[in-house]
């Protein structure tokens, strides 16, 4: 089957693309979309990410009728508005596309995406649910089984039962990074090259009042182990990334995992730059730990100074 993953095209543009601040700083691609790619090796795949790609609306409409199914990636309510918009122009387009949303925002409003017309919600992770609900599509079988998913039969919304998490991380497959234009991205970093992005762990285990990443994930954190994390850097380099940026939402939790990260690092002598969210009690608490990382190639913390002593649990010590 053809296959776009994607993030939506602007097509109601309130504002330039990458006009923010923080996008501006973070100019990095998303990991979500060439991880779902690498779990679909029997499919042909391709990649949009509609926040850097220069598409005029006649060149998307004549893109999007080649595809069977289309993957729109909603992770928060800024670009809700846009996704909308693209579901109804791709079925008014091509009623035939079956259309697959996912991401936080998207598990959280579930229902209400089926009511917008997406054709099927997948819940929380997508690496396991997304090949058993394509090979149901491409077999034109039932998908009451499917646990994960939320979509409409006979008029009705189906709410499958929740799948568990991922248990061990370590077994996904490599991210499809070949199938990202690199050149659309650039961190602000010391370093000339290309720019990437890095899963090393997914969760967080904190209570802060004004984030749902920790309802999506039920309040766990599950990690990549060193081993693991080398070697996606090494395959983000194989791609010719100079820097990237670590995404996870709570990354520092795990302080003896981090620094057989950064051993490996100078230990192998990977030559890259790269930064990350931070929490400040992370970097207080480990000043040698900080040291460790800055020869590795640490540049940048992205720091958020919340009520951290009301709404989270304390970051490790060194």
């Amino acid at each position: 089957m053809n296959i776009l993953l994607m993030t939506p095209v602007e097509i109601y543009k309130r504002w330039p693309v990458r006009s923010d601040f923080l996008s501006f700083v973070i100019n990095c691609p998303s990991v979500t979309l060439p991880q779902l790619a690498a779990t679909l090796p029997g499919h042909k795949c391709e990649i949009l990410d509609g926040y850097v790609t220069e598409l005029s609306l006649r060149e998307y409409k004549r893109k999007i009728k080649k595809f069977d199914v289309v993957c729109i990636s909603i992770p928060a309510p800024h670009i809700a508005l846009n996704a909308e918009l693209n579901i109804k122009l791709i079925k008014k387009l091509a009623p035939h596309i079956k259309i697959i949303v996912g991401g936080h925002h998207a598990t959280i409003y579930h229902t209400k995406w089926i009511e917008k017309n997406a054709d099927f919600v997948i819940r929380k992770e997508g690496e396991i649910v997304l090949p058993e609900l394509i090979n149901a599509i491409e077999n034109n079988s039932s998908y009451s089984r499917i646990r994960g998913i939320t979509y409409s039969k006979d008029g009705k919304i189906k709410i499958n039962p929740d799948r568990d998490l991922i248990k061990n991380l370590d077994e996904l497959p490599l991210p499809r990074w070949d199938l990202i234009n690199l050149k659309n991205y650039n961190l602000l970093f010391s370093k000339r090259g290309l720019s990437g992005a890095l899963e090393t762990s997914r969760g967080c285990i904190n209570k802060c009042s004004f984030c749902l990443s920790n309802h999506f994930w039920n309040f766990t954190q599950r990690f990549k182990s060193a081993r693991r994390v080398i070697e996606e850097i090494r395959h983000l380099q194989e791609r010719g990334i100079k820097k990237f940026f670590v995404v996870d939402d709570n990354y520092g939790l795990n302080v003896k995992r981090d620094r057989e990260i950064y051993r490996l690092m100078i230990q192998e002598k990977i030559d890259v730059a790269w930064g990350s969210f931070m929490r400040a009690d992370y970097v207080v608490n480990n000043p040698g730990l900080m040291k460790l990382a800055s020869k590795s190639g640490y540049e940048m913390s992205l720091i958020g100074f919340e009520s951290c002593l009301l709404y989270t649990s304390p970051s490790p010590r060194d």
